[in-house]
């Protein structure tokens, strides 16, 4: 803000962001609404050599106002943030439907209006002149290739493990693209050969918190703002690493992913029904039953046997 020269006093502000989320699997719909608020518990401003009406008759957008108070609750409400806070999707087994707002009222569901903003291809496939969506993985698991049950018996409180691809293997990583190799010698019991180096796998203590090395921050979704570390490639589940002794052999599975949809032009959509959700998010309050379930909706129990862990079936005790 400009001008604070020779106020006096202070301005106390309270803002309050209320956020609300429906999605009904049934219909494949979703909803999202998300509001600020700010009151003025209390307020004393005031300036040394500058009568209210002078200050106010300097704009003539100050014509409603009544106080210098006012004013400063109007200018400082412009940091509220300014993103798109409502918005509508709908999904099939390939496309997902979006609408984005800066207000409930804005979105185009609540304006006779179906056409979404943008469409997203939900599948991995590559099609001819489509962008798949990618997944980027944070960690991993490992497990034993020959009996499938986690790894155990990790020496130390690390294990390194690598994927080692041959000069005539044409591997892709989860996105589809080659790998890029670097030609390392590897020693086995005392014997030297050339392995094509694509990827380190670190485990910190235990089989199921696994990372690529050499991780980077990465832009993901080319929006011009850092996603996080992530490897430049990314293995696909069922890929095999060797012990960096090489006397052991493990299958990794992604268990921590990201995923990128690939964006596809809003005619695309053209099958998929925007529309509003079951239940107006704006409605919803923490606590409230409507706000964490359906009505009626029975609470889901609790399994008394696993089937899988961490995609290992598991034998039940019953």
């Amino acid at each position: 803000m400009s001008g604070l020269q020779g106020f006096t006093g202070s301005i106390t502000l309270k803002v309050l962001q209320a956020t609300g989320a429906t999605a009904n699997t049934t219909s494949n719909k979703a909803e999202t609404d998300e509001g600020f608020t700010m009151t003025q518990p209390a307020c004393d401003l005031n300036h040394g050599s500058l009568a209210w009406a002078d200050f106010k008759a300097q704009d003539p957008s100050r014509a409603n106002m009544t106080s210098y108070c006012d004013y400063f609750k109007l200018e400082l409400s412009k940091s509220l943030p300014t993103r798109k806070t409502a918005s509508a999707c709908a999904w099939s087994a390939t496309r997902g439907a979006i609408q984005l707002a800066s207000s409930k009222a804005q979105l185009g569901i609540y304006n006779s209006v179906a056409t979404p903003d943008y469409c997203l291809n939900l599948m991995q496939e590559a099609v001819p002149g489509q962008d798949p969506t990618k997944e980027h993985v944070r960690s991993y698991t490992i497990f034993n290739a020959t009996t499938g049950a986690m790894a155990t018996g990790m020496s130390g409180n690390n294990f390194y493990g690598y994927l080692d691809i041959g000069s005539q293997d044409s591997m892709q990583d989860r996105s589809g693209a080659a790998f890029n190799t670097t030609q390392r010698t590897q020693f086995v019991n005392g014997q030297a050969y050339s392995v094509n180096r694509a990827a380190t796998i670190g485990c910190n203590g235990w089989a199921g918190d696994c990372q690529q090395m050499g991780t980077s921050v990465r832009d993901i979704n080319a929006d011009g703002i850092p996603d996080g570390y992530f490897a430049a490639q990314d293995l696909t589940d069922g890929t095999t690493v060797a012990s960096s002794s090489g006397s052991q052999t493990y299958v990794v599975k992604a268990t921590d992913i990201t995923l990128v949809p690939g964006s596809l032009s809003v005619g695309d959509c053209s099958a998929i029904t925007l529309g509003r959700s079951d239940v107006d998010p704006s409605t919803l309050t923490c606590g409230r039953q409507p706000a964490n379930h359906a009505p009626g909706l029975a609470v889901p129990a609790v399994p008394s046997v696993l089937t899988y862990i961490n995609g290992v079936e598991q034998i039940s005790a019953n």
